[in-house]
This record gives C-alpha cells, sequence and structure tokens, in this order.
C-alpha cells in the first residue's frame, strides 16, 4: 500500500486525538491494580536477576501462569531507569503505554486501509480507539494493547510482499509471548496457509509457532516437576484456585475458579458453558464496535427524556447489539469470499478461544486486541450492504453508502462519547496515598473505588504497624505487596471457618482483610467465628461498582507468631 496525501492526514488526526485522550492522565504511576501488579513484581524479580518470580510470596515462588514479554518489557525500564519504584517506574510505564496506545491506533488504520478506502478506514479506526475498554485497557499494566499493536503489526508484515514481510516470525513470537491466546494467531497463520494449498509454507509456519508453545509448556512442565512446586511454602500456595501461583490449565480445571467448591467441570460443564458464552458473545461483539449495554442503555433513557415519552423500548438496545454482531459476522464472510483467510481464522480461534474460558466478566477486556479486525469486518458489511441496496433501487451508491456510513456511525459515536464522558468524570476519580518518603502523591486512575481506596488508607497506617516478617491476605497481594512491601498471599478459598483458620495458620498469616469483594465468604466467617484470634485494627466505609456502600477491614492476628 502506497502512502498518499490523505492517508498521512488521517494517521495524523487519529494519532493526536489518541494523544489527547491521555492528557487527563499523564499523571502518576500506571495502574498497577488486578494482574498489572503481577506483571510489574514479575518484571521486578527479572531485572534484580532472581528469576521469573513472585516476590510478594512467602519463597519467592516461579510463576507458571503470565507470558513473560510485558515483564521483560518492566524489567528493561527498571534496567534503564535503575529504580524499582513505583513512583518512578510506574510512571515511565505510563508513558510508554501513551507510545504503545498511539501506535496501536496509527498502525490499526494503516491494517484497515488494506481493505477499505480512506473515509471509511478512518471511521472505524475511531470507532476502535474511542470504545470504552480501549481506553481502559491502555491505562493498565496489561499486555492487551501491545498485544493488539503486535498482532495489527503482523497482520500488516504477512500482507505485505516487502522487506517488511521478515518481521512475521518475530512479531508472531512477541505476541504469544505476550499472551497465551496469541496461540489463536499462530494457528490462523498456519491454517491460512493451509487453506492457499501452500503446503510446505504452512510446515514452515508450523515449526516456527511450535518453539515458542513447547518452550512455554515445558518452562511449566519443569517448574511443576520440581522440588520447591512439590514442596511448597504453606499448605494451599500452589492449590489449583491461587490463580497467580499455577498455570491456566490448573485454574481452568474448576466450574468457577473463584468458587472451587462447586467442583471441577466435567465435560458436559465445560460443553455447556462454552454454549453460554457463545450466547453472550454475541452481545459482546456489538459492545466491542460501540461501548457497554449500560452505557446504551443512558443513550435511550436521554431520548426517551428529551422527546417526553419512550422512543426506544429496552429490548432495543440489545437488538442493535445483535445488529452489530450480525454485522461484523456478514463482514467476516466477506473477507472469506474474498479470500482473504488470516484475518477471519484469527477471529474466529480467538473468539473460541474466549468462549472456553469461565469468565464471561472479562469478555470486553479479551476482545480489546481484536477490535480493530472486528470494525474492519462491521465496515465491510456497512459497505457491501450499501453497494447491494443501491444496485437495487438503481440508486446513486456513494450517496447510498454515505448515508448508511453516517447514520451508523453516528449512533455508534454518541454512545461512545457518553461512554467516554461518563469514564472520565464518573469513572475516573482521585487517588492519593504516602510514598515511602513521606510525600503525598495525587493522581487519577479508572474506577478506582470500592477496596481500594480504603486500602491505600490502610497501607499507609500499616507500614507503621506491621514489622519484618509479617504477611498479608488480600484479595490482590500482589498490588499489596506493592503498596506495603509484606508478603502477601490470597486468602484460604474454603467456606469451613475452622479449615480455612488452620490454613491460614500454615502461612502463617498476619493480617487479614476483608472486603466486599469475591472473597467475602471465605473471609468474614474466619473472623467471625474466631474473634479470640482476631482483633479489627483498620476499619472504613467503601463505594463500591454496584452503587451500595460497602466495608473494608483489616484484622490483626491475636499473639503474633
Amino acid at each position: 500500500m502506497k502512502l498518499n496525501r490523505p492517508d498521512v492526514i488521517a494517521a495524523l488526526v487519529l494519532a493526536t486525538l489518541a494523544t489527547l485522550c491521555w492528557v487527563p492522565r499523564l499523571k502518576g504511576p500506571i495502574d498497577l491494580r488486578w494482574d498489572g501488579a503481577a506483571y510489574y513484581v514479575l518484571g521486578t524479580a527479572l531485572a534484580e536477576g532472581k528469576g521469573y518470580r513472585l516476590l510478594n510470596e512467602p519463597g519467592e515462588i516461579q510463576s507458571t501462569l503470565h507470558p513473560p514479554m510485558l515483564p521483560v518489557l518492566i524489567a528493561l525500564h527498571h534496567w534503564i531507569l535503575g529504580t524499582d519504584d513505583i513512583v518512578v517506574l510506574g510512571h515511565w510505564l505510563r508513558l510508554t503505554y501513551v507510545i504503545f496506545f498511539v501506535s496501536y491506533v496509527v498502525a490499526g488504520y494503516f491494517m484497515l486501509r488494506l481493505f477499505l478506502p480512506t473515509s471509511y478506514s478512518f471511521l472505524a479506526a475511531l470507532v476502535f480507539a474511542l470504545q470504552l475498554h480501549t481506553i481502559f485497557m491502555s491505562d493498565l499494566c496489561f499486555p492487551e494493547i501491545p498485544f493488539g499493536l503486535a498482532t495489527v503489526l503482523f497482520t500488516l508484515c504477512n500482507s505485505s510482499a516487502g522487506p517488511s514481510r521478515f518481521l512475521r516470525v518475530p512479531l508472531a513470537v512477541i505476541s504469544y509471548a505476550l499472551r497465551t491466546i496469541g496461540v489463536a494467531l499462530l494457528a490462523a497463520w498456519i491454517v491460512e496457509a493451509l487453506s492457499q494449498r501452500r503446503l510446505k509454507q504452512a510446515g514452515i509456519r508450523a515449526l516456527v509457532s511450535v518453539v515458542p508453545v513447547l518452550c512455554w509448556i515445558g518452562y511449566v512442565a519443569h517448574v511443576e516437576a520440581s522440588h520447591e512446586y512439590q514442596n511448597p511454602v504453606y499448605q494451599y500456595q500452589r492449590a489449583d484456585y491461587a490463580y497467580p501461583n499455577v498455570s491456566y490449565a490448573r485454574n481452568l480445571r474448576y466450574k468457577d475458579s473463584f468458587s472451587p467448591e462447586l467442583g471441577y467441570a466435567s465435560l458436559r460443564d465445560r460443553a455447556s458453558g462454552f454454549l453460554h458464552n457463545t450466547f453472550r458473545m454475541a452481545v459482546n461483539l456489538g459492545e466491542a464496535v460501540s461501548t457497554e449495554e449500560p452505557i446504551w442503555d443512558l443513550l435511550r433513557s436521554a431520548i426517551d427524556k428529551r422527546a417526553g415519552h419512550t422512543v426506544l423500548p429496552p429490548a432495543s438496545i440489545r437488538v442493535t447489539l445483535l445488529l452489530l454482531s450480525a454485522l461484523i459476522a456478514y463482514g467476516v464472510v466477506l473477507l472469506v469470499a474474498k479470500q482473504q483467510y488470516f484475518i477471519p481464522l484469527y477471529v474466529v480461534f480467538s473468539l473460541i478461544a474466549i468462549c472456553t474460558t469461565p469468565w464471561p466478566g472479562q469478555f470486553n477486556r479479551y476482545l480489546v486486541p481484536i477490535a480493530p479486525f472486528l470494525s474492519l469486518s462491521l465496515f465491510l458489511a456497512l459497505r457491501s450492504i450499501a453497494g447491494i441496496i443501491a444496485e437495487r433501487f438503481s440508486l446513486r451508491p456513494r450517496l447510498v453508502t454515505a448515508t448508511a456510513a453516517g447514520a451508523l456511525v453516528s449512533f455508534i459515536f454518541a454512545s461512545q462519547v457518553l461512554g467516554l464522558l461518563v469514564l472520565f468524570t464518573k469513572w475516573h476519580p482521585k487517588v492519593e496515598w504516602q510514598t515511602t518518603n513521606g510525600a503525598t502523591l495525587e493522581y487519577r486512575l479508572f474506577f478506582y473505588q470500592g477496596f481500594y481506596p480504603a486500602a491505600d488508607a490502610a497501607f499507609d497506617r500499616l507500614r507503621v504497624r506491621a514489622r519484618a516478617g509479617d504477611v498479608v491476605a488480600a484479595t490482590d497481594p500482589q498490588w499489596v505487596y506493592l503498596r506495603s512491601g509484606l508478603k502477601s498471599v490470597f486468602p484460604p478459598f474454603d467456606l469451613d471457618p475452622a479449615r480455612a483458620q488452620r490454613l491460614l495458620d500454615s502461612v502463617p498469616v498476619t493480617f487479614l482483610m476483608v472486603d466486599e469483594g469475591v472473597l467475602k465468604k471465605y473471609t468474614a466467617p474466619v473472623v467471625t467465628a474466631y474473634p479470640d484470634r482476631w482483633r479489627r485494627v483498620f476499619a472504613d466505609s467503601t463505594n463500591e461498582t454496584s452503587g451500595l456502600p460497602g466495608t473494608f477491614a483489616i484484622y490483626e492476628r491475636v499473639g503474633r507468631p
């Protein structure tokens, strides 16, 4: 594809818009909650020469869950800056993610230009760039945005006959090393060659692809066979539900990994779950090229309020999302009809892999890296349908195309602008906590509510109260370790308070956090059943994501071990 002036202008406008969305969030370290803290801890361990280990765990155990590419990137920042201070290193990671995000949007535009004219490519790029979860993921120390960038660049190189085609192999390996679901890209690359009857090339691609996959599988098998793994520091350290400490293969064995008491999933359970997830995915695909269903409902309510009566029934939101999903499916079929096999295969393999997981609440996150390909499919379908209508009714094709595109895009952008307005005004609160040198750090994070504000306030006190060697049991142990410097673990996922207490004793845990999260059913019964063993030393009210008030508390063991 040769660059022309409109392409350069479109790319510059997209880069400018992508950069502007970072202006309210350039201050402070990147968001290190959830998996972001695990990646950061692993990167720190690599930089310090300790290996691929979770430093928050007693015994600093080897990790078998997270692929290593993002931790390697964090380690590189550590080596260059010469510090693991989350204030300094975290801020530079935030700036790096600005580059990732802008590059992702611009690269996505040029990928779209392989199949669409300039105007359509520009609109399609805006659709995936302004999606609420795309913005949110870019703020987290998660691999979704770097992974999306790697896969888009791979697609560009895979479609080129020039020197850039030699970048396919490193980009394919990098994609898999960023996210395990990158195996969908490797599989699509191989099957693409098979579908074009290029058997020799398919064999070469298979050999190239199998190397990183076998390396990771071999590493996991080596760790699990080790003496350290077979003899954990405490009793439940390698329990299948302790998901940062075990592989996906072990954690995915449950019906619900956050409720291990439900037992392991049978083949029938997996088939039923996959079918349920497939139906749910039909709605999530529509959200991936617009915004979340609750935001759509806000837009519907605003229209009804302006009109003074019900214009759009509630069911119209679900119908709209299903229609967008149907258009995406039609666009995928159009690519196959044009013998463009890689993107359809990659999208389908990714969706199959996502639907096999038991975490439907994470689907919007998992769809972020394939959003450019979903947006491409949507606009291919839109263009095709407009052409069919123009031909059927003898209308001017350009007029019909412009009208159809304008109507759909206006509707999508209205929902996305409303979503971003809510995101940056209601869901982007101020964060405030004390650094290790006593200074007050202030910045903003998305969805900073519930457990986290109360925990930040608690850590400022806990650092004074805690002693060396104390261990905290908490909902987000890697993040607790980064904030407090204390060894941190999950509480045992056991509904029986007596067994849970014995497992806590095996660590032994000094401080136990009880909050409104999914682990409350395991932690609250312990402190209720054993008031003589646990003394509450901190309590605060919380504003939960549900909108209901909640509580957060830290309990200290009576009589330290």
